[in-house]
């Protein structure tokens, strides 16, 4: 493997670090602002539950991109062991890649619930009006 290959890694992971950073705002904002329809009732804001192992999974895509970006370093520095570090890195990068997938699926659930209930309310408070 060459330093091609490493910065491509790196450049990779990057992306899914400022993907994660990205998503965590716009949920907190969703959490914290007042100017979008969100549910009333107890039930109903349950779905936000949801945003918590999300949270949790974009951390680690977090942390394992801070370990990518450390061992790209070290390659440039270090290019004896590039074999050693690249191996290591790859493992970093599909343990990255995991974690931002099971983050989507929770906000992708979250998303589809919201909807589920934007529509819904909406019905239903029109047929109880009508």
């Amino acid at each position: 493997m060459d330093i091609g290959a490493i910065q491509a890694i790196v450049a990779g992971s990057n992306s899914r670090v400022t993907w994660s950073l990205s998503l965590i705002c716009g949920s907190l904002v969703a959490v914290l602002s007042t100017s979008f329809l969100r549910p009333m009732n107890r039930w109903s804001k349950l779905i936000y539950l949801l945003f918590i192992p999300g949270w949790i999974y974009l951390a680690y895509t977090i942390k394992w991109g801070d370990s990518i970006a450390r061992r790209g370093i070290l390659a440039t520095i270090a290019p004896d062991r590039i074999l050693v570090i690249a191996d290591k890195m790859n493992d970093e990068f599909v343990n990255q890649l995991e974690d931002f997938n099971l983050a989507l699926i929770f906000f992708g659930i979250w998303l589809l619930l919201y909807l589920m209930w934007w529509i819904l309310n909406d019905f239903f408070s029109k047929t109880k009006n009508a």
